[in-house]
């Protein structure tokens, strides 16, 4: 078989051959089908025969398009393991950080209260996590906060408000807050 030898950048031989290295004992012939999806290659499936007359054309017909999902089937699984881990991450960064964020689902239920506004507020993110904001917020004396909610989400515009926040103990706060009607993929509502 005809061979290509090219150096990489650490000194090491890289050495290419146009027949795939038989890699059993004994074995004479070989054929592999590199796993390559998303434009990354992932791996390799080496099929090996130990004669010329084992090999059947079928194999292949049978091997690639298997290889071909495995890889596709590899690709997604990190694909997931990076969505995950950025999950993870951002959730982090959302608790942990020193501004006050709550955010809603569609329907206006809240699905983030993070750490500050749990301090500042004094309720705690298990009383208000699935709760419905506006009324809540409108019952504990600050309707200000809905009618900047539904400006926001009515224009799209980003705005900075100063709203009143209720704490635990009654108190209204004046907080400024950055308001951010945040869409899903297909434009409505995420």
């Amino acid at each position: 078989p005809d061979r290509l030898n090219a150096r990489d950048g650490s000194g090491r031989t890289i050495e290419l051959v146009d027949e795939p290295p038989v890699l059993y004992t004994g074995a004479k012939h070989a054929f592999l089908v590199a796993l390559i999806a998303g434009g990354e290659l992932t791996g390799e499936v080496h099929i090996n025969y130990w004669t010329a007359a084992d090999m059947a054309v079928e194999d292949k017909d049978l091997v690639i398009p298997l290889a071909n999902h495995v890889a596709v089937v590899a690709h997604t699984r990190r694909l997931l393991r990076e969505t995950v881990y950025l999950q993870d991450y951002l959730e982090q960064l959302i608790e942990q950080a020193n501004a006050l964020i709550i955010a809603t689902d569609p329907e206006g239920r809240v699905t983030v209260w993070n750490r500050a506004m749990n301090r500042v507020t004094g309720f705690p993110r298990g009383e208000v996590v699935g709760r419905a904001l506006l009324p809540w917020l409108t019952q504990l004396g600050a309707p200000d906060v809905g009618r900047v909610l539904k400006q926001v989400a009515a224009s799209g515009t980003p705005a900075t408000r100063e709203v009143r926040l209720p704490t635990v103990g009654g108190a209204m706060l004046r907080a400024a807050f950055n308001v951010v009607a945040v869409r899903g993929p297909g434009g409505g509502p995420a």
